[in-house]
């Protein structure tokens, strides 16, 4: 069985955290995003994704007023391999469900992101920041 529940912050990167891989979905009027990792206080992987339901143009979340719904999946029974073959078999199936708002095969693969990390807070940091349709700022330390 795999816990899945309501959860906050978005998403959080830190020091001494390991980073799995990030999903991005660029549907219709709205999005999905999903980060697998391991935080140093974790029992071990967890996936948190998040689906953005758009209703202005602004991109950070505290500016805009975008319907967000963030969830939160303990996987810390599940291997690395199997933990990413759950991630994968959702975003597939957010696609074949149509999702994207399309399934011919260029505009799939110009609307969803995969991307392995496997590494540390700056190897995710700096893979998020490559993503198209991220949108990234630091926070000031201390900060929420």
């Amino acid at each position: 069985m795999i816990d899945v529940r309501a959860a906050e912050p978005i998403f959080d990167i830190v020091e001494g955290g390991y980073y799995v891989g990030f999903w991005f979905l660029a549907g219709r009027g709205q999005d999905f995003l999903g980060m697998l990792f391991k935080n140093p206080d974790d029992a071990g992987l967890r996936l948190r994704y998040r689906f953005r339901y758009y209703k202005d143009d602004k991109v950070h979340f505290d500016e805009t007023d975008d319907e967000k719904s963030v969830y939160d999946v303990d996987l810390s029974k599940k291997s690395e391999d199997e933990a990413i073959s759950i991630v994968d078999g959702l975003a597939q199936e957010l696609i074949n469900k149509d999702y994207l708002g399309t399934k011919l095969p260029w505009l799939v693969k110009k609307r969803y992101t995969r991307k392995i990390v496997r590494g540390g807070n700056r190897a995710a940091g700096e893979a998020m920041l490559k993503m198209p349709f991220v949108h990234t700022r630091p926070l000031a330390r201390g900060s929420n």
